[in-house]
């Protein structure tokens, strides 16, 4: 096997396993044995997208598309690129070729109705997601992307219900859980729920406000979140307990922390607005730190 070859395909492999510096290494190897091989920038733009490094990207993607003008591929990496440095505009005129040469190019048009949202040109992002939707080649991603959209443009109902998308898309860190997951359906009067976060610390933050609505339907929370909000968050209202490690205590059902507004069925006219929600003062029991939290 010829060493640029061997290189390229221990830099694939590097990239499925998001180890994108390691595969970064690989792909300049194979740069410089065959300098004029359009598969090589491409895959150097990908990785570079990849560490966020979009104006070295867009470079090496505009190098692959001079190797290889008919690569629906560069065209919408060269797109990303743009969009990723904030120039949508610019980055319409790239979807567009790729969809030229790709008319069903899935990728191209979430990236395309994307780009179109930046722009506020929200109707023609809709119509692409209702022409995906119409052809069945709509894709986890492209639901969370419309999710952000509708939320964006006021349609809470259809935007939490979209946002369930992400355990497909992103596959957020959760644990896996035999309870059955409570989105609001059932009541919840005297049963225990493990209310586990599933998003960043700031979402984690703001979603905190429907702790105590649902102490208000009658049920035992036990709230599971990373470490520097234990102080914080195990003061809120109706929290009997507060872990982000360590045992949990038997429990009935679980809600991820980024569903609540979904259970909740939240409008814009019924955000939780009660102020503060947060407590000035930390309080509550003190979490383990043993490891992850074990939830039987």
């Amino acid at each position: 096997m010829k060493p640029s070859l061997r290189f390229s395909m221990r830099s694939s492999s590097l990239y499925k396993l998001a180890r994108f510096e390691d595969a970064l290494a690989y792909v300049d190897l194979c740069d410089e044995l065959q300098p004029n091989q359009p598969t090589t920038p491409r895959m150097r733009g990908l990785i570079l997208l990849r560490l966020k490094r979009f104006d070295e990207a867009l470079v090496a993607n505009r190098r692959a598309y001079d190797l290889d003008p008919n690569d629906h591929e560069v065209c919408n990496n060269i797109g990303d690129s743009l969009l990723s440095l904030g120039h949508a505009d610019q980055s319409l005129e790239w979807f567009d070729k790729a969809l030229a040469q790709k008319p069903e190019f899935v990728v191209g048009f979430t990236n395309k109705a994307s780009a179109l949202a930046q722009l506020h040109r929200f109707d023609e992002a809709f119509a692409i997601y209702d022409h995906l939707k119409a052809t069945g080649s709509n894709t986890p991603m492209g639901i969370w992307n419309l999710s952000l959209i509708q939320m964006l443009t006021g349609d809470f109902e259809a935007g939490w219900a979209g946002r369930e998308a992400r355990w497909e898309a992103m596959a957020p860190a959760y644990p896996n859980i035999s309870q059955p997951k409570w989105l609001g359906q059932e009541s919840i009067e005297g049963k225990t729920i493990v209310v586990h976060t599933d998003e960043g610390m700031g979402d984690c933050i703001q979603f905190a406000r429907y702790l105590p609505m649902m102490v208000e339907r009658g049920a035992h929370v036990i709230l599971v979140v990373a470490a520097p909000l234990v102080p914080l968050l195990s003061g809120v209202k109706g929290v009997s307990q507060c872990f982000s490690s360590g045992t949990v205590p038997p429990f009935d059902m679980h809600c991820p922390m980024g569903s609540l507004p979904l259970a909740f069925q939240t409008r814009l006219d019924s955000i939780p607005a009660e102020v503060p929600y947060l407590p000035f003062t930390s309080g509550g029991p003190a979490a383990g730190l043993g490891g992850p939290p074990r939830l039987s």
